[in-house]
């Protein structure tokens, strides 16, 4: 039987070894770029320590998925997209 402290841990491990030797912050940062996502960070004063971050999704980008969404739901049988 699987309790779910064991399915937390594997689900732990799967996500550390995803990213790496990166830390949260460099492995969303990564991502981010991978899947060009404009961003922008704030450091505070001096340091290198990220304090704020922002990104945005492409648009575009939003309104094909949800084109796909629709066009999915409509070929469902008995249903309408909204």
């Amino acid at each position: 039987m699987t309790n779910i402290k064991q399915v937390y841990n594997e689900r732990r491990k799967i996500f550390k070894s995803n990213r790496g030797d990166k830390t949260v912050v460099q492995y969303l940062i990564s991502k981010l770029e991978e899947h060009n996502y404009v961003y922008f960070t704030g450091t505070q004063n001096e340091s290198t320590t990220v304090q704020d971050i922002f990104w945005r999704i492409d648009f575009q980008h939003l309104n094909g998925l949800l084109s796909l969404w629709l066009r999915r739901s409509s070929t469902m049988v008995g249903t309408s997209p909204i």
